[in-house]
Formats: C-alpha cells, sequence, structure tokens
C-alpha cells in the first residue's frame, strides 16, 4: 500500500510541478512585455480622452484657461509618471508640465520630440521607444494630433519612462518566487494526504 500510495504523491507532485513551470515560463518570458502593452495602451487610452475633450475647446490656445482639463492633465501626470507637451502647429508650447522635480526630457530629444510631432501634424498618430543619451534609460514617447474640425491644430507629446514598467516587473517576479514557494509547500501536504485517503480505504479492503 505504501507504494501505491507514494505512486499517488508522486503522481500529484509531477502535476503540480509542470503547472508551477508552466506559470514561471510564462511569467519570466512574457510578463514584463505583456505589463507594457497594458500599461503603454492605458497611457495611450488617457491621453486620448484628454485630447478629445482638448477637441471640444473653440481653439487649441484656450487650453491655458481650462481649469478641469489641466487638473485631468495633471492628474494623469501625477497618476502615470509621465510628461505632457502640447504645442500647436507652428510648433509654439502651449502646455509643458512633468513629473520629474529635475524638468522635462524634451530637451534632450529636440530631434526626435520634432520628427514625432511633424508625423502627429500630418495626422499620423505615432509612439517612439528612445534611450535617453547621457543616462542610458529608456523612454517612450507618444504623438497624438489635437482635431479642430476637419483639420489638425496641434499635438499632444507624452513622455513615458519605462524604467517603471520594468521595475514592475521585477516586483511581480519577486511575488511570484513567494508564491511559488507557498503553492509548493501547500502542494506537499495536499497531495500526501489525498494519495492517504486514497490508499488507505484500498488497504482496508486487503
Amino acid at each position: 500500500m505504501k507504494s501505491i500510495r507514494s505512486k499517488l504523491w508522486f503522481g500529484m507532485m509531477i502535476l503540480v510541478g509542470v503547472i508551477l513551470l508552466l506559470l514561471w515560463l510564462f511569467q519570466i518570458v512574457f510578463l514584463e512585455k505583456f505589463y507594457s502593452v497594458i500599461e503603454i495602451g492605458e497611457v495611450n487610452k488617457q491621453a486620448k480622452n484628454i485630447v478629445l475633450e482638448i477637441e471640444d475647446l473653440t481653439s487649441i490656445s484656450e487650453i491655458i484657461n481650462e481649469d478641469e482639463i489641466l487638473t485631468k492633465i495633471d492628474n494623469f501626470i501625477y497618476e502615470k509618471q509621465v510628461s505632457i507637451e502640447i504645442i500647436d502647429c507652428d510648433y509654439n508650447i502651449l502646455y509643458q508640465e512633468s513629473s520629474s522635480s529635475k524638468g522635462n526630457i524634451p530637451g534632450i530629444m529636440q530631434e526626435v520630440y520634432l520628427e514625432i510631432s511633424k508625423m502627429a501634424i500630418d495626422g499620423e498618430g505615432s509612439k517612439q521607444v528612445v534611450t535617453h543619451p547621457k543616462y542610458g534609460y529608456d523612454f517612450m514617447i507618444i504623438g497624438i494630433p489635437i482635431n479642430n474640425g476637419n483639420s489638425i491644430e496641434g499635438v499632444m507629446l507624452v513622455t513615458m519612462p519605462m524604467a517603471s514598467i520594468s521595475e514592475t516587473g521585477n516586483i511581480l517576479k519577486k511575488q511570484l518566487v513567494i508564491i511559488t514557494v507557498i503553492l509548493f509547500g501547500a502542494a506537499l501536504f495536499i497531495s500526501y494526504k489525498l494519495s492517504k485517503s486514497f490508499a488507505d480505504p484500498i488497504s482496508s479492503i486487503s
């Protein structure tokens, strides 16, 4: 009967091991990429919602007097730790704010910002990952055209640091280690109890 119990226990542990292995493979290989897609999509969605409100104004230049929209932008910047720049088609800055106390990144990557701004003014929403030339960290720049009727009146530029996404991914992976240890311990105990409960009736019959 010990042989039957051992085989049952061993079989259940193999099943648990395969499930945990698949979980690890998924989390390690796809976690950061999957989280990046979700986070970038959420930032893009919130930015477009703000752009829709700006497009309801008579002119994009009115943005500086619209406290409700400015409050939403400030909350967006604080929540997602991004930088926002709103420019008109003549590349005049109408609004500029950053979550960083060190100032805005746009001054460092003017060529990249100009390229994305031109694409947005041409009606092509775009995004591009660039590397800081001095510090070496990556960030994404998203350009969203602001329409006024049938014409484009300006652009919203959103700068999103990719480091925060990477840091969140590392935190989730550490949590996965703790969860794996707990699950494995629970699996050892439960599989032992189950194998015993299956084998004992057979032993009694014998």
